[in-house]
């Protein structure tokens, strides 16, 4: 059973506008160390492109979650 607190804590996930700008900010952040790296030739910086790249997807698995409502770490039952 799910408390109201749970439910209120992943809102922001359902709201398409906020998940949107996460995402947008994730792409600003990824691009900017992309870009950055490659002028000033480091390759740690865009080692560090490619790992920003993750939150993304963690992302889009708590978007998945809450949408189908369960929690994160919960798998289905089987019958």
């Amino acid at each position: 059973m799910k408390t109201s607190d749970q439910r209120k804590s992943r809102e922001w996930v359902r709201d398409p506008f906020l998940f949107g700008m996460a995402l947008i900010l994730l792409a600003f952040v990824t691009v900017t160390l992309a870009v950055t790296g490659r002028v000033f030739g480091d390759p740690a910086l865009i080692g560090l492109a490619v790992v920003s790249v993750a939150p993304a997807f963690w992302l889009f698995y708590q978007r998945g979650q809450a949408m189908a409502g369960r929690q994160p770490n919960q798998r289905p039952r089987r019958r």
